[in-house]
C-alpha cells in the first residue's frame, strides 16, 4: 500500500504517541476543541493484489476539526496486544486544512504470530509533526476481524439472492476466522436455504460449540430437523432455544411455530395448539395467521378426544 511518511516523521510521532498511551488511556479520546478527531467508521476491506500473503487492510473514517495552524495531517498506527509502543506501522498521510471535515485512512497489516488483539490510534498533527489530538480504538480481537471482508461478501450475496456464493465466501471466512461462532451459524442459515440440512446441522452445532447460548443456532438446527423429519431432535433443539429466553421476542416466536410442527407431527395436538397459539400471541403481525389458525382448528377434534380419553374413567 502507498504511503506518505518520512523517517523523520516516524521518530517524532512513535514517541509522542507513546507518551499517550503510557497516560493510561484505553477508550476512545479525543482533543479539547477547536482540535480533535472522533472515529466514525471502521472496516475491513480487501487488501491489494500483490499484498504479502495473510495481509489485512484496515479502513477508518474520522472526524476532524484542526483551527490552531493553518494546515496539518492526520495518521493512523497500529498497536499489537498491549504493546505500550507502535509496531512501526502507519498508514497513509491525510494532508487537512483549517476547519471541519472528514478523512479515510487505510492500514496494511500482517498478522505477527500470536497477536490477538490490535488497537488503532489515529494522531491530528500540525506540519511541524507537533501531535493536536488523538484517538484510539478499542482493542480488536484479529481472530474475528481475520474474515471479516469475506462475510461481508457473503452477506451481499445473501441480499442478492446468491445463496451458494454466500456458502463459498463464508467458507472462505470461516478458513480466516475458524474460532468465530457467527460464521457457522450464518452458513447454515444459508445451507438450509439451499436444502442442504445436513451441512447446515453440522455448522449449527460447531457455532453452538463455540456460542453455548447462541439461542439462534438452536433454533436453526431445530429447524433443519425438522426438514429431515427427526421430529424428537427437532422438539429437543426448540424447547432449549425456549427455555434459554427470558422474554418473549421474535426469536421465541418462531421457535413456539416449529415445535407446534414437531408436536403436530408426534401426534400431540394440544401440545401443538399450545405453541401455535403462543406463536400468534408473540407475533400479533405474522403474515402466516391464516394459516396457523386453520391449523389449530384442524387439531382441536383431536385434542378433545384425546382429552376425552384421559377423562374417561378406568372400568378394568
Amino acid at each position: 500500500m502507498a504511503t506518505s511518511r518520512t523517517p523523520a516523521l516516524r521518530i517524532l510521532v512513535l514517541p509522542i504517541v507513546l507518551l499517550l498511551v503510557l497516560a493510561g488511556n484505553s477508550s476512545v479520546m479525543a482533543a479539547v476543541p477547536p482540535d480533535r478527531l472522533e472515529v466514525t467508521g471502521l472496516a475491513a476491506v480487501p487488501v491489494d493484489p500483490d499484498s504479502p500473503p495473510g495481509s489485512m487492510r484496515f479502513r477508518v473514517q474520522v472526524n476532524y476539526a484542526l483551527g490552531v495552524t493553518p494546515s496539518g495531517f492526520i495518521a493512523l498506527f497500529l498497536f499489537e496486544d498491549d504493546a505500550r509502543r507502535s509496531n512501526q506501522r502507519m498508514s497513509n498521510v491525510v494532508p487537512i486544512k483549517t476547519g471541519t471535515g472528514r478523512a479515510t485512512l487505510d492500514i496494511e497489516y500482517v498478522p505477527a504470530p500470536q497477536v490477538e488483539m490490535l488497537t488503532l490510534i489515529a494522531g491530528l498533527f500540525d506540519q511541524d509533526q507537533h501531535l493536536l489530538g488523538w484517538v484510539a480504538t478499542n482493542p480488536m480481537s484479529l481472530a474475528d476481524w481475520a474474515g471479516r471482508v469475506h462475510f461481508e461478501e457473503a452477506m451481499a450475496a445473501r441480499l442478492a439472492g446468491n445463496q451458494a456464493g454466500a456458502v463459498v465466501h463464508l467458507t472462505h471466512a470461516i478458513q480466516a476466522s475458524p474460532k468465530t461462532g457467527n460464521l457457522y451459524y450464518w452458513r447454515a442459515d444459508t445451507l438450509i436455504r439451499l436444502g442442504r440440512y445436513d451441512e447446515a446441522i453440522q455448522d449449527y452445532t460447531r457455532a453452538l460449540e463455540l456460542m453455548p447460548e447462541h439461542r439462534a443456532s438452536m433454533l436453526g438446527r431445530g429447524v433443519a430437523w425438522l426438514w429431515k423429519e427427526q421430529w424428537e431432535a427437532a422438539l429437543n433443539d426448540l424447547t432449549a432455544a425456549l427455555d434459554a429466553g427470558a422474554d418473549a421476542d421474535t426469536l421465541t416466536a418462531w421457535a413456539h411455530r416449529a415445535r407446534g410442527v414437531a408436536n403436530a407431527a408426534m401426534e400431540r395436538p394440544a401440545e401443538a395448539i399450545a405453541d401455535y397459539e403462543a406463536y400468534l400471541s408473540e407475533a400479533p403481525e405474522a403474515p402466516d395467521r391464516a394459516d396457523v389458525e386453520g391449523w389449530i382448528h384442524q387439531l382441536r377434534p383431536f385434542a378433545e378426544a384425546e382429552g376425552a380419553r384421559q377423562d374417561a374413567p378406568d372400568l378394568r
